[in-house]
């Protein structure tokens, strides 16, 4: 790889090697095995730690240095970014050391990874059909091929026509993610639903917005009325921002027509120094943007984060949980394992182990569990026995309005203004009733014995602050002068006192703090009129 940093170079002492050195020489010859992307990726990487490490001996590179400046990348807030980053850097000193550039020692050997608290969980069945509903019509089928295929979307994005072969109901890739460690091609299976997508897609050669955009200006003589192109736009399914897009990458120019017929409207012009673009429909990738572009990381994350806005999804739904829930599906439906790794593209099954959610397998384990224990399945045993499944009684609690009231059943407390009802003792010496009202009727007893002595609520004050009682002079006046407020909400008693200069009391700016008071004085006057009634003996006359 003909890759060149601009590092900053160190002055190390006689036989030392600094870091912008070994950085330099990793970039050049180390970099082979790396594909395109996660060189980009690794480059950058590297490159911000030259920056600040560069002037020093490799070999003097500590752990703690290390970790000092992966701790001062605030910008890197993610786990994954972090043990990127660190991983990067330890295959940097590894390859020092194998190339014998640096002694055996790497400072980040004994530097642990962050742990990576949020778990990829397959996609839900809804919020797949929610993203569906909003996406356009290009996202949709990249949406359905990921589903049904269980591919990754950088293997997605790389597909192109070459690669496809419908009649054997395959996608065959050379370049893929385990192409080095397994020397195989990744064989993708195609379901029907899916072949006959391809099929419609090549016949129809999917156009991007760019080569709609040029086409229908060219059609009407280079100049096309931009309400007629929004209509046209919206008919499409293509947003706004592609629109947008495309008419900067044609250098299409917007005009302010006057019209005495048609009045003022905007309209689009082509350059008078225009080429026409190559058809994009003539690219060999299957699956390509509104600008006719294949996608890539970047587009794909951006493209999902703003349909995951108008879709209301959770900011957890990502692309890569359609290939989680590929696998999950697998195990459900018991799929080999093996099978099902072959089909996912995985050179050995503990790596498609890691894949499985266990928390949604509940039937599946304790299904395994019998096959264990009996050999066979909990159907097959009922099926020798002839005896049918029992199943197991839960008792559910009824609902809150068929619940008896019992408390009515009570005596009542004092100033409740509630009978008590008469429990008799006995009836000719026997005791009466049945053993609910002999219960009540020890109940009664043991309360009797209490001398009862009234009490007000907890909550009513001692006495009222003046701004209280000031809040409770406001409202009688009120009522005194018009009774028909004696219905109303404290809100309108509020606006009417404000609305009466000659009003005796001072009331407070807000209404919050005039409702707190007079509900406070309400609570406090009640407390010192409400009738409290002593109790009586029983067979004593009720109140």
């Amino acid at each position: 790889m003909s890759a060149v940093l601009s590092l900053p170079g160190g002055s190390p002492a006689p036989g030392e090697m600094t870091v912008a050195e070994l950085i330099r020489m990793y970039v050049q010859l180390g970099m082979e095995d790396v594909g395109k992307d996660c060189q980009q990726r690794k480059i950058f990487i590297l490159k911000r730690f030259g920056e600040d490490l560069g002037e020093r001996a490799a070999s003097q590179v500590r752990g703690i240095d290390v970790s000092s400046w992966l701790a001062s990348q605030t910008t890197w807030k993610s786990p994954f970014t972090y043990n990127t980053a660190l991983g990067t850097i330890r295959r940097l000193f590894n390859w020092g050391i194998e190339q014998e550039c640096i002694p055996v020692k790497n400072p980040t050997a004994r530097i642990k990874k962050r742990r990576q608290t949020s778990q990829r969980v397959p996609m839900s069945d809804e919020h797949f059909q929610m993203l569906l509903r909003k996406a356009c019509p290009a996202f949709k089928r990249l949406l359905l091929f990921l589903k049904l295929t269980g591919c990754r979307p950088k293997e997605l994005a790389s597909i192109k026509w070459q690669d496809v072969r419908l009649e054997e109901c395959r996608v065959i890739l050379k370049d893929h993610k385990t192409a080095k460690k397994t020397g195989r091609p990744r064989i993708i299976p195609l379901v029907p639903c899916l072949v006959k997508m391809l099929v419609w897609v090549r016949a129809h050669r999917q156009a991007s917005c760019v080569g709609l955009v040029q086409r229908w200006l060219m059609e009407r003589g280079g100049r096309m009325p931009a309400a007629e192109m929004a209509r046209l736009i919206r008919s499409y399914g293509v947003s706004p921002r592609s629109t947008l897009r495309a008419r900067i990458a044609l250098g299409v120019e917007k005009h302010l027509i006057n019209d005495l017929a048609k009045g003022q409207y905007w309209e689009y012009r082509l350059p008078a120094d225009h080429r026409e673009l190559p058809e994009p429909t003539q690219h060999d990738y299957v699956f390509i943007n509104s600008l006719g572009n294949p996608w890539d990381r970047s587009s794909m994350v951006l493209h999902m984060m703003r349909l995951r806005q108008r879709a209301g999804v959770p900011r957890g739904v990502i692309l890569y949980g359609l290939r989680h829930r590929f696998f999950f599906q697998g195990v459900r439906n018991n799929v080999n394992l093996k099978l099902l790794s072959l089909a996912g593209g995985h050179s050995s099954t503990a790596m498609t182990e890691k894949y499985v959610w266990a928390a949604g397998l509940g039937p599946e384990v304790q299904e395994a569990a019998l096959r264990i224990n009996f050999g066979e399945s909990i159907e097959t045993i009922e099926k020798k026995l002839a005896v049918p499944r029992r199943l197991i009684e839960i008792a559910i609690a009824p609902p809150v309005e068929e619940i008896l009231k019992v408390s009515e059943f009570l005596p009542s407390r004092a100033g409740c203004e509630r009978p008590r009802p008469q429990v008799p003792g006995s009836v000719d010496g026997q005791p009466a009733g049945n053993a609910l009202e002999i219960l009540l009727r020890e109940v009664l007893q043991k309360l009797h014995r209490n001398q009862c002595r009234p009490a007000q609520p907890a909550s009513a004050p001692e006495q009222l602050k003046p701004a209280q009682e000031a809040a409770w002079k406001a409202s009688r006046w009120a009522v005194d002068r018009e009774p028909e407020l004696a219905a109303a909400t404290d809100r309108e008693l509020f606006h009417f006192l404000q609305q009466q200069p000659d009003c005796p009391c001072k009331l407070p700016p807000q209404f919050e703090t005039f409702s707190r008071y007079l509900s406070t004085a309400r609570l406090f006057h009640d407390c010192r009129q409400r009738e409290l009634h002593p109790r009586q003996e029983a067979g004593g006359p009720q109140p």
